[in-house]
């Protein structure tokens, strides 16, 4: 009998340290398997919806929700170049954004004409993933922070802070796990100091997809107790 108890035993913890991920979360893109490019949406200048839906190379549909008045929705903007710029909106960057991307702006047109931001951003994909990042960027000058926080579900699983740099170029948010329950993700600018600063009122660029990332301390502490395993079976050997 303390031969079958300790089978199960083994069996259970070994379960029972597969079922948590370890969630990373990082400071500079990791190497993408899928992306979601915005350009699908439609050219510079493209308005689109809350609850706008698109597809990534790998057919994994992301829906785009907006926090703060989301019935005002957003635009796509182009990346300008440097040098003769043309159907853009987006002033050229010296980092994080490249010219010719397509970004999805946070900002509508209020009742009387007035531009307004409608982030935070939530990102929902149909199928978790293993890790989600972007670069975002606030619409006002200088430097600013954000905050994301990513989801299985509704179940939060951390949120981590980002301060950019003193010019307030494109700043890079993105986490990593090492299981496949990333399902959405929510970005907010959380601080500007520009003038005029609306804290939603930010754009973010392509959405970059992550595999899962290698757990070694679960695979370590497995064979551990398998060891452990054969040393309990062997010790009761006979023990009837």
């Amino acid at each position: 009998m303390t031969k079958y108890w300790s089978t199960s035993l083994l069996l259970l913890a070994i379960g029972g340290t597969a079922t948590a991920g370890t969630l990373n979360f990082l400071n500079s893109p990791a190497t993408a398997i899928d992306t979601v490019n915005w350009s699908s949406i439609g050219p510079d200048g493209t308005p689109f919806p809350d609850g706008q839906t698109v597809e990534s190379g790998l057919n994994n549909l992301t829906t785009i929700n907006l926090g703060t008045q989301p019935v005002l929705g957003g635009i796509t903007s182009v990346v300008c170049a440097a040098v003769n710029p043309a159907n853009c909106s987006w002033p050229a960057q010296p980092s994080g954004y490249n010219s010719g991307d397509t970004l999805i702006w946070l900002e509508g047109l209020d009742t009387n004409g007035n531009p307004v931001g409608t982030g935070p951003l939530t990102l929902s994909l149909q199928q978790s993933v293993g890790g989600l990042g972007l670069y975002i960027q606030s619409e006002s000058a200088g430097a600013f922070s954000a905050s994301l926080t990513a989801f299985n579900g509704a179940s939060s699983l951390g949120t981590q802070s980002y301060t950019s740099d003193v010019a307030g170029d494109p700043l890079f948010l993105g986490v990593q796990d090492s299981v496949a329950e990333v399902s959405k993700v929510v970005v907010a600018v959380t601080a500007c100091g520009g003038f005029a600063c609306d804290p939603n009122d930010f754009s973010a660029d392509t959405l970059q997809i992550y595999d899962t990332s290698p757990e070694p301390a679960t695979f370590a502490l497995g064979g551990a107790l398998l060891a452990l395993g054969f040393s309990v079976r062997k010790r009761f050997a006979g023990v009837r």
